[in-house]
């Protein structure tokens, strides 16, 4: 459980739709593709960034969404970003640990700061990582290095955070504001922000829990930032 109000209280949600999700973060490669099709900018540091195989990133929220408009017009499937719901749904695989590995987590299986001491900024390390140690890779790694969830996706725990499609209701992020209970994203409220989830490689583990969701306005980006993949499926 947590204190945290925007991870609180838990609920059920029922999909109204059967869903698929990307195994991987959508890559550099997978972006060239659209860049050179017309479809998506270059994002900003796009040079230094750019690594074979490795997670797109510092891409805005509205570049995400250019993204998926290319690709299910490339391909004429209703590709889109996921729901909140959907996402912490997939990424769990069915625990309701805080880490799909169980309760515990190491750098061998997630890319996140293991680092008990000399961390860099100002917060210290978690009593978490202070008993379980680790390293820090200080850069993503590329797509599908690391276990996947007993559902096959891979790195939803660190690596790069993940955008999803929902905007933040006007009175707020807490679940006890009435999310839709059948895992819809909210389409309403502020969507100048909007949510993203799972961490990245330079977090504490405490931030890459399946629970952790944080806002940010759709025109920002940050070079932890990336997003995979969803569409719905026929019935």
């Amino acid at each position: 459980g947590s204190n945290r109000h925007n991870e609180r209280p838990q609920h059920r949600v029922e999909f109204a739709a059967p869903f698929a999700i990307g195994a991987f973060e959508v890559t550099f490669e997978q972006w060239d593709a659209c860049v050179a099709d017309g479809g998506c900018a270059e994002p900003e540091s796009y040079a230094r960034l750019h690594q074979p195989n490795h997670p797109v990133r510092n891409v805005n929220w509205n570049d995400a969404q250019a993204y998926v408009e290319w690709l299910s017009a490339k391909t004429g499937q209703p590709y889109r970003l996921p729901s909140d719901a959907e996402w912490e749904y997939a990424a769990r695989a069915g625990t309701t640990t805080p880490f799909h590995f169980g309760e515990e987590i190491t750098t061998d299986q997630a890319n996140y700061d293991g680092r008990a001491h000399n961390r860099e900024g100002s917060l210290p390390a978690s009593s978490y990582v202070l008993a379980n140690p680790g390293i820090f890779r200080g850069e993503p790694v590329p797509v599908g290095s690391l276990p996947a969830n007993p559902w096959g996706l891979h790195e939803v725990h660190g690596n790069v955070w993940e955008w999803t499609r929902d905007c933040e209701p006007e009175s707020g992020t807490g679940y006890e504001l009435g999310w839709p209970a059948d895992g819809s994203a909210v389409e309403s409220g502020d969507c100048r922000v909007r949510f993203y989830r799972g961490g990245a490689f330079y977090n504490d583990p405490v931030a890459v829990r399946s629970a952790v969701r944080w806002t940010m306005y759709a025109d920002s980006e940050f070079e932890g930032l990336g997003f995979r993949v969803a569409k719905t499926l026929e019935d």
